[in-house]
């Protein structure tokens, strides 16, 4: 290896320092090679800062790049989750018991059913005669559960298909619904709701005590009979954007 290279292979301050041991007068080439390499050195140093500045665009435009392609996955993943995560339903579907029907309102509303339930039932009573009431064949009892349906789907058909209401519910201002919320249809009402419990209460002696713990479920902290156990319903207030 040659004087030169091996002074290149030294740094600034190992330059400065033999330098400084050197007699200059007494080895004058010797001098002025180091001197040659510290100019190189301190060149090289100088230098630097302007290589950084052009590489750091560079580097800057990479990792812009880098972050503009990032993007697009990101889109799309926020695009997945947002397409998998499920609706969330009205805040009236989503929470009913805000609106469930206190005992005073399901009261109410029973005894308005009750009184249209009686009056419904004069005529048949007139056409039959109470003594055969009293002690029903299998055919008047079949007779009288139809006409009980029948009478039921004429007086409150138009409230039940429209509203879920029954002509006291709709007084009373509650209704019928889902157990989500939404208002039960008049089919589910009818035959999952109405006609079991209305078979079953026909039935001698049997129906009488199906009645009455029917009746007393409604004390339950939701306040669902056991019509509204086979129906899957629950009777809840009006939700305000349907009413209003």
């Amino acid at each position: 290896m040659s004087d030169q290279g091996k002074y290149d292979a030294l740094n600034l301050e190992e330059l400065q320092a033999l330098r400084a041991a050197l007699n200059a007068e007494e080895e004058p080439e010797r001098a002025a090679e180091i001197d040659a390499a510290i100019a190189r050195k301190q060149e090289e140093i100088i230098a630097a800062p302007d290589a950084e500045t052009i590489t750091e665009p560079s580097d800057t435009t990479i990792t812009r790049s880098v972050s503009h392609e990032a993007t697009p996955a990101s889109t799309a993943s926020e695009g997945a989750n947002a397409a998998f995560k499920p609706e969330q339903e009205p805040a009236h579907s989503a929470q009913p018991d805000d609106r469930l029907a206190s005992l005073g309102e399901r009261l109410g509303g029973a005894i308005i059913d009750m009184v249209i339930s009686v009056l419904i039932s004069i005529p048949l009573a007139f056409f039959v005669g109470m003594e055969a009431l009293a002690q029903p064949t299998f055919s008047l009892l079949l007779m009288s559960m139809v006409y009980s349906v029948v009478t039921y789907i004429v007086v409150h058909g138009y409230f039940l298909i429209n509203f879920g209401q029954t002509v006291g519910k709709h007084f009373i201002n509650t209704r019928i619904e889902n157990l989500d919320g939404t208002q039960s249809s008049f089919t589910n009402i009818v035959v999952r709701r109405y006609l079991p419990v209305a078979v079953i209460v026909n039935i001698p002696f049997i129906g009488g005590i199906a009645a009455l713990v029917d009746i007393f479920f409604v004390f339950r902290k939701d306040r669902r009979c056991v019509h509204d156990f086979i129906a899957g319903t629950r009777v809840c207030r009006v939700p305000e954007s349907i009413d209003a």
